[in-house]
């Protein structure tokens, strides 16, 4: 069977047509007019898919869950997340994160008020995600974080205390893509989990890619 040449054939149930050239790649099609048979044949360098990496950047309004063993009340103070984010490969992003308090809880714990609230948030994670359009995907996360809060009871002076704690996270989430760069983003994440208290989040917030 004749190959791809380049070259017109005089033959007339036997051709060969130059249809398409795109940079280094041209494509040609060889044709029986009798059978009715075409076959796509692609000179040049192949064909290879390059996606740049990408950077992000996002916000997230997170509402925690703080529960701690002999404690009968869980905790929720809030906190403002940033991220940001570079992509290593389509389905792969390392992520930093830094966020500061909003807002303390207060819960009555054996007839007093006590107070939780963190006041920051830092960490670095790695991120897998199945991309299904444009901005929106759903991701795993996973990574360390190190959060510092301020424990307190109100009505007895004094009665205050600052610690820090650094363990693994491992969160679920997802975007939703509202426009080609701008997605929604909702995210649970469990920030610290050791033996005697738990620190759950769950982020609501806005992504943004360039």
């Amino acid at each position: 069977m004749p190959v791809c040449t380049g070259k017109s054939n005089p033959d007339p149930d036997f051709g060969i047509q130059n249809y398409k050239e795109s940079g280094s790649h041209k494509y040609e099609k060889i044709y029986f007019r009798s059978g009715r048979v075409c076959i796509t044949c692609l000179h040049g360098r192949g064909v290879t898919a390059e996606t740049a990496p990408g950077k992000y950047i996002g916000v997230q309004y997170a509402i925690g869950d703080y529960s701690e063993d002999g404690i009968p009340e869980d905790f929720s103070p809030t906190a403002l997340v940033g991220r940001f984010g570079a992509n290593v490969n389509p389905n792969f992003a390392v992520e930093a994160r830094l966020g500061f308090g909003l807002q303390d809880d207060t819960q009555s714990i054996f007839g007093f008020d006590a107070s939780l609230e963190l006041d920051s948030l830092v960490g670095i994670y790695g991120v897998g995600s199945v991309n299904l359009g444009g901005m929106s995907s759903l991701y795993g996360v996973i990574g360390f974080t190190r959060i510092e809060g301020t424990a307190s009871i109100p009505a007895i002076p004094g009665a205050s205390s600052t610690d820090d704690e650094t363990d693994l996270s491992i969160g679920i989430g997802g975007n939703i893509g509202v426009s080609k760069t701008v997605a929604l983003n909702i995210e649970y994440i469990s920030y610290v989990s050791k033996s005697t208290f738990d620190l759950n989040a769950l982020g609501l917030g806005i992504v943004v890619g360039f």
